[in-house]
């Protein structure tokens, strides 16, 4: 196997542990919290909330300190900082050091996963960058197809605080994995990237160019991408994060629909493959429209009369737009500004993943106020709508120099 496969199995290890799993995990957590400790649904998900907030200002903080510290360092400090505070959340009793320690959790999932894994695989892979960031950020959906459902039946043989502890020990297990395993960039081993003996493509990942942000803010395409990515990140992940109480509230047995959730998340996994392997087929900037247009269509199915038919289909559709963000975001960056923008230009996009927080509070209080998630629903609607003409506005930059093919 090329390494650089290697390395990207890593990544999604670290998003399926972390970057994603701290998501849906909540999933099989609320219930319990509230039965044990009396914590409300709008609690767990204000604490999502500034937990989104910190994650997204994570995002250009650790670009920032790849051009500067050793990723192999970022991404193992990210794997002790987020176990330790998965074992922390076990012990307390207390909302207030619970939510401190999820802020943590959360954030360190950028560092072990995330933005650290999308920065790693930009270097070693050029051809194949499309596949190689929808398998990297499979790991995320993977996290809802079998974590919660793990966690459930772990919470029920055993209790609440043992289940955040062997969670947060399986997550330590990987801090010496990363110290050994990961290699910065292929000509570090003597490798090629994409595994190619080719001298333009090796020159293209050299070295990165360093872009003051000030300059890159200019370009209003680094809105477009923000705002629309940013957006579809709040909805897929506000819908996510308590789509189980979603399908109990509309009458369905709890393991039935947390087996829907998790077939939810199943299909996101294989969504970030589907839409990797389109962006390196053709432009990204088509990619990303009809992947926002998926969205609102797979939304609306939600208003559609309740059986289980509709379910089926709405978590076929739904499962497949909310997986193609975290893999299409890196590809149509390192497609408009270049691979060697590459680090220069996410930083300044990541942010707007902060949008995202603002999803678990609708999402949340929208049930606390009307006493279902319709309201939130219509919502994410009527911004995703907006967002689709913000991406037609998308054009390619002269500034590229990237090196795919596209129909």
């Amino acid at each position: 196997m090329f390494y650089g496969w290697k390395i990207t199995l890593l990544g999604s290890a670290g998003n399926f542990l972390l970057q994603g799993s701290t998501i849906y995990i909540m999933n099989a957590f609320i219930e319990p919290l509230n039965t044990l400790y009396g914590w409300t649904r709008s609690d767990i998900s204000t604490i999502m909330f500034f937990a989104a907030i910190v994650g997204a200002f994570s995002m250009p903080l650790f670009s920032s300190l790849a051009l500067h510290i050793p990723l192999r360092i970022i991404m193992a400090a990210g794997a002790l900082i987020g176990g330790l505070s998965a074992i922390g959340m076990g012990i307390t009793d207390n909302l207030y050091i619970f939510g401190l320690l999820f802020v943590l959790t959360w954030a360190s999932g950028q560092a072990f996963g995330g933005v650290s894994a999308n920065i790693l695989i930009n270097k070693w892979f050029s051809r194949y960058q499309g596949k190689a960031f929808g398998i990297c950020n499979i790991g995320n959906s993977l996290a809802g197809a079998i974590l919660p459902l793990v966690l459930m039946l772990l919470i029920q043989y055993t209790n609440v605080s043992i289940s955040w502890i062997i969670y947060g020990t399986i997550i330590l297990c990987f801090v010496p994995i990363c110290l050994f395993i990961i290699v910065e960039k292929p000509s570090d081993i003597n490798l090629h990237v994409d595994n190619i003996k080719d001298a333009e493509t090796e020159k293209e990942i050299k070295n990165d160019i360093v872009i003051p942000l000030k300059t890159v803010l200019r370009f209003p395409e680094v809105y477009y991408i923000g705002f629309t990515f940013g957006f579809m990140l709040m909805s897929s992940s506000s819908v996510l994060s308590q789509l189980k109480l979603r399908f109990t509230d509309v009458g369905l047995e709890s393991f039935t629909a947390m087996l829907l959730m998790c077939l939810t998340a199943f299909f996101c996994a294989v969504a970030k493959y589907l839409w990797g392997w389109l962006c390196d087929k053709i432009s990204p900037i088509w990619v990303t429209r009809i992947l926002v247009l998926l969205h609102i269509g797979s939304l609306f199915l939600l208003f559609v009369p309740t059986n289980m038919a509709v379910i089926l289909v709405f978590t076929v559709c739904f499962g497949l737009a909310a997986g193609g963000s975290w893999a299409v975001m890196p590809a149509i960056t390192a497609f408009l500004f270049g691979k060697e923008r590459f680090i220069s230009t996410y930083r300044a996009i990541s942010p707007f993943v902060i949008l995202k927080a603002l999803g678990f509070l609708l999402i949340g209080f929208s049930f606390s106020i009307f006493g279902s998630y319709n309201a939130a629903y219509c919502i994410l609607i009527t911004v995703l709508s907006c967002c689709f003409i913000l991406t037609l506005r998308i054009k390619p930059l002269p500034i590229s120099q990237n090196t795919h093919t596209h129909a």
